[in-house]
């Protein structure tokens, strides 16, 4: 078999419209046995076939690269017709099983999976079984005479033209030939500076109105009309191949972030009545369609630790056709404009939050000065933000220190003294006995979660309310004329003492 009649054979393989073994199309086509490893090394060797392993017939699987783009192309225009644009795995295996003449894959193939998403038909989600369909996304808004438009453009090209690193000049050259069809150039005018687009500035009605001397209202008779002739049908159908390029070289990216062609692919879906999204903060959109209520959660802020997690997850939400690339693209733009749009109480009960357990407020200052460094601060106003007790912070009862709620602490409802007191007299009426400190110590935990040991150790002591008999020991003072100062020597040595007998109990 010679080179000629090889090329034949291979010319007639690429217009097969399903994938095939050798062995199953051999006898069609007329190869003898003998030249099947020649023919086979030409289909191995050739770049418009994809070569796989087929584990049912022991060989090796080929498709032509423009019949898997067709399939691609019809599967995506018939999502697009019925508006779904989401399959799981095994809708998706289920419909591929149609690329082969006999028997059934047990998985979609690797390799014609990364094939439709190097020209934007699918796209995979990230732990979930499921194939987004951004084309398909956004042509299920197009017209019935812009599908078929589609479907022109789409299936009769070769597969990998318009794919090129100067896509957005091409998109910019073509809609500027497109709008040439507009009636006269005082339309062109108007409709160009009205959405400031093909390098034009954007202008209002009135800044229009004074550039041509003629009135606001005139400008807007003028837009209006314009608008009439963009709609037509054969107006529009000029635009679907733009949209299309454009999805097709971001490789099924619906975001639009490039400044340079931002406000042309806005005017193109308006014309093609596709609508866009823009992100809160960012002036970044997307092609799709999603509530101008959905806005980013208040408190997606509150959890710093866990803050690319929950802009993620609030991207992912969204009904809108995103990559994961796409994900994590916007949420690489919305947090430090996050961060940057926080309160200084809210700053500083991030602070907080980062440091994970209660904390002085002259270490809350660190952490906000080690967290926002653009920004000079004082102890004082940390003091005061926090004092101000804002999304949970809550004073815990020792001199500055604060905690959080969320951790399980709450303010004290009453001093350190009389919930000593308190305990002692209850424990006392219960049992008629003095009650140790290693009792106190027990009990005040049901009522703080934190306590400095020697403010326990002060706070009993020196109360006003108690006595202390046998050294570690208290009773309720009957009478408040009893009173007494402890003497400064010896409450350093009731102090150790106490730190002493802590120590043994926190060992045991």
């Amino acid at each position: 078999m010679d080179f000629d009649e090889v090329s034949l054979i291979k010319n007639q393989l690429s217009k097969l419209p399903y994938s095939f073994v050798l062995d199953e199309i051999s006898s069609r086509f007329w190869i003898e046995d003998a030249d099947l490893p020649e023919v086979r090394r030409a289909l191995d060797g050739s770049q418009d076939f994809i070569c796989t392993p087929d584990d049912e017939n022991r060989g090796k699987r080929y498709v032509a690269k423009r019949t898997l783009y067709a399939w691609f192309v019809n599967l995506n225009l018939r999502l697009a017709i019925i508006k779904f644009c989401t399959l799981s795995k095994g809708q998706l295996l289920s419909k591929m099983n149609s690329l082969r003449l006999s028997g059934t894959w047990n998985y979609p193939p690797h390799d014609y999976i990364e094939f439709g998403q190097n020209f934007g038909f699918l796209s995979s989600l990230e732990g979930q079984d499921k194939y987004n369909f951004p084309i398909s996304a956004a042509m299920s808004f197009f017209s019935q005479s812009n599908i078929e438009a589609a479907r022109e453009y789409l299936l009769n090209r070769s597969y990998d033209a318009d794919i090129t690193p100067q896509f957005e000049q091409s998109i910019i050259e073509r809609l500027r030939i497109a709008l040439e069809y507009l009636e006269n150039s005082r339309q062109q005018y108007v409709i160009l500076r009205r959405h400031g687009i093909l390098g034009l500035d954007k202008m209002t009605l009135q800044e229009i109105g004074q550039q041509l001397h003629v009135t606001r209202e005139y400008v807007r008779q003028i837009e209006v009309g314009c608008w009439k002739r963009i709609w037509r049908p054969a107006f529009r159908c000029r635009l679907v191949p733009l949209l299309l390029i454009y999805v097709l070289n971001r490789k099924g990216s619906l975001l639009v972030t490039s400044a340079n062609i931002h406000r042309e692919v806005k005017f193109i879906c308006k014309c093609l009545h596709v609508p866009v999204w823009t992100f809160p903060y960012i002036n970044v959109m997307s092609i799709g369609d999603a509530s101008n209520s959905i806005n980013l959660p208040d408190n997606v802020w509150r959890d710093l630790s866990n803050l690319e997690t929950n802009v993620k997850d609030f991207l992912s939400a969204l009904p809108l056709q995103l990559t994961q690339e796409d994900t994590d693209e916007i949420a690489n733009m919305l947090i430090p404009i996050i961060l940057k749009r926080l309160t200084k109480t809210q700053k500083v009960y991030v602070a907080l939050k980062q440091i994970g357990e209660q904390a002085h407020f002259s270490e809350v200052r660190d952490m906000y000065v080690h967290m926002f460094p653009e920004e000079y601060t004082t102890e004082h106003s940390i003091h005061a933000a926090l004092l101000r007790e804002r999304y949970g912070v809550v004073w815990i009862g020792s001199k500055g220190t604060f905690a959080l709620e969320e951790w399980g602490y709450q303010r004290p409802t009453s001093s350190l003294m009389d919930t000593i007191a308190q305990i002692v007299e209850q424990k006392h009426q219960a049992t008629g006995s003095p009650v140790p400190l290693v009792v106190i110590q027990a009990e005040i935990s049901k009522h703080r979660k934190f306590v400095n040991p020697s403010s326990l150790a002060l706070a009993s002591y020196c109360n006003p309310r108690l006595q202390s008999v046998g050294g570690l020991c208290f009773l309720p003072r009957e009478e408040a004329d009893d009173e007494q100062e402890v003497a400064d020597d010896g409450l350093d040595r009731i102090l150790r003492e106490f730190e002493k007998l802590s120590d043994g109990y926190q060992s045991r």
